[in-house]
């Protein structure tokens, strides 16, 4: 029996709890919290997104701050703030490594997000 067997079913329940306390919008946020979070150590946290939920830490954190960055966006937050606030919003230190992370997980960069957000019926959501 593997040691997470007990743990809940789904990513989902993890996430859910993440998005309700807004503690990956926590530039400090790191694995060590979220194990903390958890009641686990950190290797077993780490072990546990591995090979349960095919994740890393690092994913999972820069999924759920990209997703949070697109509502930003579909709210119209660039209309009235810059791109290094949102970065800042969202969790990042700044604008050149949520600039850089951005593409990574959506395809195109926060300019061309921006533009298709802007021309409805177009959504964008990053998928774990």
């Amino acid at each position: 029996m593997k040691y997470y067997e007990n743990f809940p079913p789904n990513l989902d329940q993890f996430i859910s709890e993440l998005q309700k306390h807004d503690l990956y919008l926590d530039p400090h946020f790191n694995i060590d919290k979220f194990a903390s979070f958890l009641g686990l150590q950190t290797y077993l946290t780490s072990k546990l997104l591995k090979e349960k939920y095919d994740i890393s830490f690092s994913d999972l954190k820069n999924v759920l701050r990209i997703n949070y960055a697109i509502e930003k966006i579909k709210e119209g937050y660039l209309k009235r703030h810059t791109i290094d606030s949102l970065a800042k919003e969202v969790g990042y230190k700044g604008r050149v490594h949520f600039s850089k992370t951005f593409p990574i997980f959506t395809g195109m960069t926060i300019s061309q997000a921006v533009i298709k957000l802007n021309s409805k019926p177009y959504s964008i959501n990053v998928k774990i």
